[in-house]
């Protein structure tokens, strides 16, 4: 398995910075976010500029000595047909990165669980005639903070995986253990950072919350996973100095790196 720091433990900065700072981290590769008005790269800017959009990122990786290996992605509060634009110029970024796999969010627990069923199915029919796996994130305060909601997706979206994040299932004190049996399968990206109970938790340092990195990581390798790893600590948190989040992001790849 490949250790990746993601760009959203510099949040703040703009992409070539992040990527500099991660590489100072002894991060080799680096999961991209593009998320809509947040960061690094708005999914808006790549329709009609795939060339160029993906010219930048590689630029900004390249310049780090960085490998893009993933991206996290939300095109923002839109209709579905804007949604499926920006989805589809981004697999076309993707793909000319040679990034297999992206990331996306699921719909929050007070919209219709079927109508985002529906949403992914058609995401994914977006993404079908390419080389890159959709996958929707665990994700507290979505419709997949609770595993048996979560295992819907992939039941019910054919070509649809997980990327699998146990600090979400853990602040809302959901068994890991049976989290991860349910899921396993069909996790086709992971992200990890220490946590505790409930959402002020979510991001602790490595050597507390209630997360056994190592036996997630064999739970990962036991199933089959050979992919990577994504150490995501978010500068930008409520009550997160960044900092923090970049000494936390560092001790925890340290801690990773012993047991991967």
């Amino acid at each position: 398995m490949r250790i990746a720091g993601s760009s959203l433990i510099y949040s703040r900065l703009g992409l070539e910075a992040a990527c500099d700072r991660l590489s100072d981290l002894g991060f080799d590769a680096v999961d991209v976010a593009m998320q809509e008005d947040w960061a690094h790269v708005d999914p808006s800017d790549a329709v009609g500029a795939v060339d160029e959009t993906a010219e930048c990122v590689d630029a900004a990786c390249r310049s780090a000595g960085l490998d893009p290996v993933a991206l996290n992605v939300s095109a923002g509060d839109v209709p579905l047909d804007v949604e499926a634009e920006r989805i589809d110029a981004v697999v076309d970024v993707a793909a000319a990165l040679d990034v297999d796999v992206l990331t996306l969010p699921a719909a929050s627990t007070d919209a219709s669980l079927a109508d985002d069923l529906d949403r992914f199915r058609t995401l994914v029919d977006v993404a079908a005639d390419r080389a890159v796996t959709l996958t929707v994130e665990t994700h507290w305060g979505t419709h997949t903070e609770d595993p048996a909601v979560a295992a819907e997706y992939v039941a019910s979206v054919p070509g649809l995986g997980y990327t699998l994040d146990p600090g979400h299932f853990v602040v809302g004190d959901h068994s890991l253990d049976r989290a991860m049996a349910d899921l396993l399968d069909d996790v086709a990206h992971v992200h990890l950072r220490q946590a505790g109970t409930g959402w002020a938790e979510i991001q602790l340092p490595v050597d507390e919350g209630r997360i056994d990195v190592a036996s997630v990581v064999e739970s990962l390798r036991e199933s089959g996973y050979d992919r990577t790893l994504t150490v995501e600590y978010i500068d930008s948190l409520d009550g997160v100095a960044p900092d923090a989040a970049e000494r936390q992001a560092d001790a925890f790849r340290t801690a990773l790196d012993a047991v991967v």
